[in-house]
C-alpha cells in the first residue's frame, strides 16, 4: 500500500501528524518507505544496519564477547558487568541502539578471552 503525494500532503494540510514511535514522516516517501519495509526503515532512521538491530532487542541489550569458542560458535559471555545493559541506563531507544552497535562493532573481549 502506498500513499500518493496528493494525500499525503491534503493530510498534511489538515493539519495530522503522521508518525510512528517518535519519528514524524516528513514526506510521502518516508512514509511509503516505512510502510513497505518498517524494520529496515527504523534501522536507516537510527544509523545501524537490521541485523544490529533485532539482535541488540534480542539480547535485550547485552554486548557479547566477540571470541570464537572450540566449536566455532560465538562466546556467550557478555562484556563487563553482567547485569550491564544499555537499554535500562535511561538513553532514549535509538540511541541506546547505536551504542549497542558501536560495542558489538568494537570486537571487545569476555574477561575470559581478553
Amino acid at each position: 500500500m502506498n500513499i500518493s503525494k496528493d494525500k499525503f500532503d491534503a493530510i498534511k494540510f489538515k493539519g495530522v501528524k503522521l508518525s510512528w514511535e517518535n519519528i514524524e514522516f516528513e514526506t510521502h516517501e518516508q512514509l511509503n518507505k516505512f510502510m513497505t519495509d518498517p524494520d529496515q526503515f527504523e534501522a536507516d532512521y537510527i544509523g545501524v544496519t537490521v541485523t544490529e538491530m533485532l539482535t541488540s532487542r534480542e539480547q535485550a541489550g547485552l554486548v557479547r564477547c566477540c571470541a570464537r569458542t572450540k566449536s566455532g560458535s560465538r562466546c556467550r559471555n557478555t562484556i563487563g558487568a553482567a547485569h550491564y545493559n544499555i537499554f535500562i541506563r535511561g538513553m532514549e531507544a535509538a540511541s541506546a541502539i547505536r551504542a549497542w552497535a558501536a560495542r558489538e562493532r568494537s570486537g571487545e573481549l569476555c574477561h575470559i578471552h581478553a
